[in-house]
């Protein structure tokens, strides 16, 4: 199998609109040999026409079956394409607290790719930024809502982001409709970040809070 290929291209059944089923995507992935050079990657498209990119790793194992593949996925990063780069790592790393966990140069084709977050990437979803060489700006459209970041103390955190510089569009106080406490940040290059106040990093949301509209 090549290293990437297009669902398209495949024959698997499609399900409503013309989009392959959950079910023919992991079958396609599970049935796929995996390269002895590096892992096979499956690209979907979505009706929006965005891509998300499914990795098949090599191993030794047999082909998994649908719901083994489904109890293994997991979230494994969000790519920001941004204008400044040593900008953006600066506004992550020093204004949210996140560390710098790799970046890489490809002088081939002019560009960088610098991945940030709070813990390694074997253990949680990271954010991959990236830099073109020859762009500096880019338009956010209207598709993309926000990223969301949980705190202990929100007043704190913004007034920590606005001392260093950062900008706060919304200012903390409860959702609407819901009791959550909740701001919103943008990054250098207008991303929107919602802060959630929140004792310990991940609980779970209950349903009157789980729906926050955007600022």
């Amino acid at each position: 199998m090549p290293a990437a290929a297009r669902l398209q291209s495949s024959s698997e059944p499609a399900g409503q609109n013309g989009l392959a089923t959950t079910a023919s995507i992991l079958k396609l992935l599970a049935s796929a040999p995996c390269s002895p050079c590096g892992p096979s990657i499956l690209l979907i498209g979505s009706p929006s026409g965005s891509e998300t990119r499914m990795i098949n790793s090599p191993t030794d194992h047999e082909p998994f079956q649908t719901h083994e593949l489904l109890n293994m996925m997991r979230l494994l990063h969000t790519m920001l394409r941004v204008g400044d780069l040593e900008r953006s790592i600066a506004f992550y790393t020093d204004l949210l607290g996140m560390r710098l966990l790799r970046r890489s140069d490809n002088s081939q084709y002019r560009y960088t790719l610098a991945f940030v977050g709070y813990g390694d990437e074997a253990d949680t979803a990271v954010l991959e930024l990236t830099y073109n060489w020859d762009t500096d700006h880019y338009e956010l459209g209207t598709a993309f809502g926000h990223l969301a970041i949980s705190c202990p103390d929100i007043v704190a955190t913004c007034e920590a982001i606005w001392a260093g510089g950062g900008k706060v569009v919304r200012e903390p106080g409860p959702v609407k409709g819901g009791s959550t406490v909740i701001a919103f940040v943008e990054d250098p290059d207008g991303y929107r970040i919602e802060l959630i106040e929140r004792a310990s990093p991940s609980p779970a949301a209950s349903p009157a809070d789980a729906a926050v509209p955007a600022a």
